[in-house]
């Protein structure tokens, strides 16, 4: 069971503490003080476990939101993890400019290029061309 979990969601934003070391992380988006739970909604599929339905974010979103808030000692293993993930199968590249078009995951995007250039340089390109068209360049 991991330490942390972030759940979006379109009306609290905080941190709490389930259990002694378990964290919930509470996200909200907004843009111009327009919330955007519904838009980033549509990148999730709902999973039932028992009698219980989740929303879980299609790849492409979830990889954006690991690599967010990255800290370098404590998402060693999530960096690793993308790099394997990235390798085995591709992104949708229509999902991924669907999301930035939202205006969000300007660190993100430019932490998924990074990685992406020495693995898939192709791919790179097209990353390359939507941060141009949605986002900035950032050096990180």
């Amino acid at each position: 069971m991991p330490d942390q979990i972030l759940v979006v969601n379109g009306t609290k934003q905080a941190i709490d503490t389930v259990v002694t070391g378990k964290i919930v992380h509470a996200k909200m988006y907004t843009h111009k003080k327009n919330n955007l739970f519904a838009e980033f909604n549509k990148f999730t599929q709902k999973v039932r476990i028992g009698k219980h339905s989740f929303s879980i974010a299609q790849k492409e979103l979830a990889i954006l939101e690991c690599l967010f808030s990255y800290d370098e000692i404590a998402d060693r293993y999530a960096y690793e993890y993308i790099k394997k993930l990235l390798k085995k199968y591709e992104l949708d590249l229509q999902v991924m400019e669907k999301i930035l078009m939202l205006g969000k995951h300007h660190t993100s995007v430019n932490r998924l290029l990074d990685i992406l250039k020495p693995i898939k340089p192709k791919l790179a390109e097209h990353i390359t061309k939507l941060i141009k068209k949605y986002s900035f360049i950032l050096s990180l």
